[in-house]
């Protein structure tokens, strides 16, 4: 059953593409990668970013993983590429959640960072104390890794 529902989903993304967001599928059906281009206006902007989307076997019961293979700067992204964000966790509602929306919100992530929940604790707090130089260092991390 998990598998037709990733296919499904897999199609419906390869054939409707979102803007700065390119999905295409691996040899192994429950692995997927991403190419997400930074947001226009964001501290990422331009940068080409890698992810992997891997599937449990209980896919759509549990949420998929979201991992970053580009590094990248960022307090909601743990340093092995894992995204933390509500959608993969607590905002996960298994029939309804899709992998769009999880993707979708991870686009939002690279504009709205979130400081209530920091998957780094160093750069949560960087960006409460110095904000500046958190975004500076957003920059820098991005034209040194994703371009």
């Amino acid at each position: 059953m998990a598998d037709r529902i990733i296919a499904k989903e897999l199609r419906y993304l390869t054939s409707n593409q979102v803007a700065g967001m390119y999905v295409s599928p691996t040899n192994y059906v429950r692995e997927w990668r991403v190419t997400m281009i930074g947001p226009p206006g964001s501290r990422y902007a331009d940068g080409t970013f890698h992810l992997r989307v891997v599937f449990p076997q209980d896919y759509n019961n549990s949420p998929p993983r979201l991992i970053f293979v580009t590094t990248i700067y960022h307090m909601n992204v743990y340093e092995d590429g894992n995204v933390c964000t509500n959608a993969l966790n607590a905002g996960w509602n298994p029939g309804h959640s899709s992998v769009l929306e999880v993707l979708m919100a991870v686009q939002q992530l690279l504009q709205v960072h979130n400081p209530k929940s920091p998957a780094r604790g160093e750069l949560g707090r960087l960006f409460q104390t110095d904000r500046e130089q958190y975004f500076r260092n957003c920059i820098a991390h991005t034209r040194q890794f994703a371009m």
